[in-house]
């Protein structure tokens, strides 16, 4: 006989939706559902460290956009000016992040 052991688990009202979503999708009971997302998540063999990553990209993304919300006030056509280089700017981060990449791949320390 296969032992188990209960787990009682409270989620946001956002996240159990999301999961309520994934079981009905895939035509799964929810606490079918739940050990399916938990297998993969760890299956994934991330840490916790990279959730302290990911922390961290936003809060550096949140104070990006504050820093221009500043300078787009302070120049005049500061706004149209940034919209128009979205685009530019959005290549260029993802050229950085290929570079970050590659470095990682190749084990070396970007400064």
């Amino acid at each position: 006989m296969n032992k188990s052991r209960r787990c009682q688990v409270r989620l946001p009202v956002g996240l159990a939706a999301e999961v309520e979503t994934f079981a009905v999708a895939n035509g799964l009971r929810l606490g079918t559902a739940v050990r399916v997302l938990v297998r993969q998540r760890l299956a994934t063999g991330q840490d916790a460290a990279v959730c302290r990553d990911c922390r961290a990209a936003v809060a550096s993304l949140i104070a990006a956009e504050h820093s221009l919300l500043v300078v787009a006030s302070i120049l005049p056509q500061g706004r149209s000016l940034i919209a128009g280089l979205a685009t530019e700017a959005a290549a260029a981060a993802e050229q950085r992040l290929a570079l970050l990449d590659q470095a990682d791949q190749a084990g070396e320390t970007l400064p």
